[in-house]
């Protein structure tokens, strides 16, 4: 394959300074092309537009900046003039698929100020306040943010007289900060409320307006301006409803509290309440002079003297928008239902402008928004459809452009997201008629031709991934989901090559597999069937299962018939049958056990039980506790009725539970509270007798992780003194203790994703001084340290977020894990580490440049490594990378001999100009010091030979062709237990048989 990536230069910083280097290209130390081969591009369908935000700031060029979101990029700012080919991505602020989530965007002369985290939206990252031109370089950051809990946001932000005003919920204050565009002018102006208030903020010329509360949590309002600030008026708030509404009408400031309107000429003495009203003032608007707003069953309005009703309505009023001289608004009448209304401030003035759909249900509209001479909004034209609306004030002129499938969601209204964008306005549609946020960007003119949806930014196709986590592997085949962009979820069967990745069966949905690290799997291999579940259509979510055909691709058993779930999940073999959980038809749970046939799926036991574990050939179970005060139990079971039995109830109490058990070197760990604050860790033998308490005191015991060292379980806990950190124990209450306080006193380092690399423990954590991390340990105080820093200083080497969990994968036999990194100049790619800072490295360049590749759902499938990767051409794929076949010690006239005709293009050597010839690699380990001749002597045709470093990537030798001969030979001085990467390539796109021979120089 055409394009093989190079490992790119790269150091990694550790905690004692020393770096790990990758080779770097155009040097003697030229690092070999390790490519990444893509198995097939399942979905080939083009590229769509990012899907966009409905917040926009327009710039002096008519481009317009908002926030977007697409299949390889995170919610990120983006530039548009309303076409494809002049929208862009400004800048990946957080890495990948990531999100900075740019917020609050405010321009100030040429200047458009925002919030974004560029460590991700996660609990870890750190607010910052952003500053951009338009152009990537002149996005930057303004200033990181103190922290003090994970909840600190900027909660809103306006500009006035050439500064930048916003609030920020700080740890237990909420504060008002401004900025003149520099870290050093971007500082507190005064603490305002307690923290997540809903505090408001309005400029109106060169005054800011803002609400507060005082010691009493009574709400305040202040005004600040070149003279500083002043509180206007103190006001009590409503234990119900304590939020307000600022809106300026002219040089008049109105206040909505609850049910109390305040007018405000910016003095004390000219702040008062106007009225108060028997509902909560709802939407306010200027119009005409005065204010207007909505309440309960009717149109109000007041020019700051009085409050009177125009008109009454028998519902909701509101979604305001003035066009030609004229308020437009949604209002709900008994016999039209929710439609369109007019009015010029008069109650005669105010009538219905358009019944869109007769009859009483109306046509539920609502997005009012006025732009370029029309009023655009959405509306039902029937039910389950939905469509964009233009306006001209007139009945006539109002008119539907674009209508979609779309279902009205159950509790809260969808947005769809209008955009002005340069020449056009962009709105977003569903995919699919329940989707709740519509995702699919499309734009207006204003007309029905010119109403279309848009086309990708870049050429390239779309992802295909569906699910963050392959299925399983099944003998010499990885199971993963994916969508070729038709409707539903696809399982797919791939060998590790193009023509072996074959479609299985489309589903309507295939559930998540292993969003998070620790969680229970959803399919599992049981002798050579692959076990999930998945939901047809016909039928909920119920128990499947494949032989890797389509045909053999079936359904097992419908628990629950017709189109209801029965829950299954937990999935786990015993013996080479599978156990998993669910409910029947009365929704009562019970253990079940299949052997793969409808007659042989049967409910072992009733009861709640979960977190199934095998250990020692005795599957082990939890039981939740029950309203009658029995608590959460062990069980365990040889998979009979007879032999499923209770263990023990380590905590009595209807609140009482159980974590999910872990064995570590035959012994059961887990942890029991009480629901009330009472955490332990327990352990077991199987017998009642043998489980029993490790430790008590713990405030919280979040996960026990299966990778294991030296006989220790490891896991996440917290008490009294430390947040959330690493522990471990021997099994015995002397031997429990905090392995490292990461992240010093109540802080949280939140370890996860522990692997086993060799003798050492591998892992993500956070701390101040280095952010997200890579870590290691060998079991003891002093040997847990920063494995190395991706992004040096504070910022994230490892970004993380619900959506998005980080995944690492430990290759036990050749001592490696592999997991996602990145830094800013690289975006986040392919990594491998040893355990050591050397063997810490960017295995492979997917995406070129910063763009990132944000590699995931890695499984092993022999001498292969499958993953998900995306690049700006194909998108998310599967994708495959071989790993090296060992050789040892061998040495003689063929250590090796075989065909390229049956591998892949993985491997471009530095001596050869392309990618296209098959290739084989090899791990040699040398037995003594010495000089070492690499031959391929004896080979059926043209070939290349290439050494280079196990550890860094770095070229050791090249050659293409000794002397007159169509073989090659490389001479290698090299130490004693040294490693090299042996790779034969071809001439061209040639393959054929090869031998390789090692000898020592005399």
């Amino acid at each position: 394959m055409a394009g093989m990536l190079a490992l790119l230069g790269a150091c990694a910083k550790s905690q004692d300074g020393s770096t790990a280097q990758e080779g770097i290209p155009g040097t003697s130390q030229q690092a070999l092309s390790l490519g990444v081969v893509q198995v097939k591009d399942l979905n080939t369908r083009p590229v769509r537009f990012p899907s966009v935000r409905s917040e926009a700031v327009a710039l002096a060029d008519g481009t317009s900046l908002f926030a977007a979101r697409d299949g390889l990029f995170g919610e990120e700012l983006w530039r548009s003039d309303g076409t494809e080919v002049g929208s862009s991505l400004v800048k990946d602020i957080a890495q990948g698929l990531t999100d900075s989530n740019p917020r609050h965007l405010t321009r100030v002369g040429n200047t458009v100020f925002f919030a974004a985290r560029s460590e991700g939206f996660n609990d870890f990252a750190v607010e910052e306040l952003w500053k951009t031109d338009g152009t990537p370089s002149g996005t930057v950051r303004v200033k990181r943010l103190p922290k003090s809990g994970e909840s600190d946001q900027i909660a809103g932000m306006v500009q006035a007289n050439g500064t930048v005003y916003f609030t920020y919920d700080h740890g237990y204050e909420a504060q008002l900060w401004k900025s003149d565009g520099t870290g050093a002018g971007t500082v507190v102006v005064q603490s305002v409320a307690f923290p997540y208030e809903d505090v408001q903020l309005l400029a109106v010329g060169n005054t800011v307006f803002f609400t507060a509360r005082d010691t009493q949590h009574r709400g305040e309002l202040w005004k600040l301006d070149g003279a500083g600030s002043q509180r206007l008026v103190t006001f009590t708030l409503s234990p119900s409803y304590p939020r307000e509404r600022l809106t300026a009408v002219g040089n008049l400031l109105f206040l909505a509290s609850d049910k109390t309107l305040w007018r405000s000429d910016g003095t004390p003495g000219g702040t008062f309440a106007v009225a108060t009203l028997p509902f909560q003032i709802g939407e306010m608007v200027a119009f005409n002079g005065a204010l207007f707003f909505g309440g309960y069953q009717g149109l109000w309005k007041s020019d700051g003297t009085v409050a009177s009703q125009v008109q009454t309505f028998e519902g909701k009023v509101g979604s305001f928008a003035t066009l030609g001289g004229a308020l437009f608004f949604a209002g709900t009448h008994g016999s039209f239902g929710t439609e369109l209304w007019t009015s010029d401030g008069t109650a005669a003035g105010t009538h219905l402008l358009k019944d869109l759909v007769p009859g009483p249900e109306g046509s539920l509209l609502r997005e009012l928004l006025a732009w370029n001479g029309g009023l655009y909004f959405t509306a039902s034209t029937s039910l389950g459809t939905r469509g964009l609306w233009r306006s001209d004030g007139t009945a006539a002129g109002t008119l539907v452009l674009k209508t979609w499938a779309e279902a009205e969601g159950s509790f809260l209204e969808k947005s769809h997201s209008f955009t002005p964008v340069g020449s056009a306005l962009l709105f977003t549609v569903p995919e699919r008629p329940e989707d709740f946020f519509p995702s699919i960007t499309w734009r207006t003119v204003g007309t029905a031709k010119g109403t279309r949806e848009m086309g990708g930014a870049w050429t390239g196709t779309r992802s295909s991934q569906s699910l963050t986590q392959p299925l399983a592997t099944v003998g010499d085949s990885v199971y993963f989901a994916a969508s070729d962009g038709s409707p539903g979820e696809t399982l797919w069967k791939s060998d590790g090559t193009p023509t072996g990745t074959v479609p299985l069966r489309t589903f309507s949905q295939l559930t998540e597999a292993g969003g998070s690290w620790e969680e229970p799997p959803d399919a599992v291999r049981v002798g050579g069937t692959l076990f999930f579940k998945a939901e047809d259509g016909a039928h909920g979510f119920e128990l499947w299962k494949s032989d890797g055909t389509a045909f053999g691709t079936v359904l097992v058993k419908d628990i629950v018939p017709g189109p209801e779930s029965s829950y299954v999940g937990d999935f786990t073999e015993l013996n080479g049958v599978l156990f998993f959980t669910a409910v029947d038809a009365l929704f009562e749970w019970s253990l079940w056990r299949s052997d793969g046939t409808e007659g042989g799926t049967f409910p072992l036991k009733k009861g709640p039980f979960s977190d199934l574990t095998v250990v020692n050939g005795t599957l082990y179970m939890t039981v939740s506790a029950e309203e009658d005060g029995i608590g959460a139990a062990l069980w365990k079971s040889d998979g009979t009725l007879e032999g499923t039995s209770l263990v023990k109830m380590p905590i009595s109490g209807r609140y009482s539970y159980l974590s999910r058990p872990v064995a570590v070197e035959g012994t059961l760990f887990f942890s029991a509270g009480d629901g009330e604050g009472d955490v332990q860790l327990w352990k077991s033998d199987g017998t009642a007798g043998g489980t029993v308490p490790v430790k008590t005191g713990f405030d919280c015991i979040e996960t026990l992780y299966s990778a294991s060292l030296h006989g220790r379980v490891f896991f996440l806990a917290c008490d009294a003194t430390h947040g959330y950190e690493l522990w471990r124990s021997d099994g015995t209450a002397a031997g429990t203790g905090l392995l490292k306080d990461i992240q010093p006193g109540p802080g949280n380092s939140i370890p996860h994703a522990l692997t086993r690399v060799g003798e050492r423990l591998v892992f993500v954590a956070y701390d101040e001084a280095h952010g997200m991390e890579l870590w290691r340990t060998d079991g003891t105080e002093s040997g847990t340290q920063v494995l190395v820093e991706m992004t040096p200083g504070t910022g994230n080497g490892i970004l993380v977020t619900e959506d998005n969990p980080f995944t690492m994968l430990g290759i036990e036999d050749r001592q490696l894990a592999i997991f996602p990194g990145g830094n800013e100049a690289s975006g986040v790619e392919l990594w491998q580490t040893d355990g050591t800072v050397a063997g810490t490295f960017r295995k492979a360049e997917i995406a070129a440049g910063p763009v990132s590749s944000s590699p995931s759902a890695f499984a092993r499938l022999g001498d292969r490594l499958f993953f998900m990767a995306g690049d700006m051409a194909h998108g998310r794929e599967p994708r495959f990378l071989a790993f090296p076949k060992e050789l040892g010690t061998l040495t003689g006239t063929a250590v090796a001999e075989g065909s390229t005709c049956t591998a892949l293009p993985q491997v471009t050597p530095s001596c050869t100009y392309n990618a296209l010839a098959p290739d084989a690699s090899f791990a040699w380990t040398a037995p003594s010091a010495g000089t070492f001749v690499f031959t391929t002597e004896g080979s059926g045709y043209d070939t290349s030979l290439e050494l280079s470093d196990a550890v860094s990537g770095a070229s050791l030798g090249c050659n293409d062709d000794t002397e007159d001969s169509l073989q090659s030979s490389v001479s290698r001085t090299v130490t004693a237990g040294q490693t090299l990467i042996i790779t034969i390539d071809g001439y061209d796109a040639e393959c054929g048989p090869f031998r390789l021979g090692i000898r020592r120089r005399p």
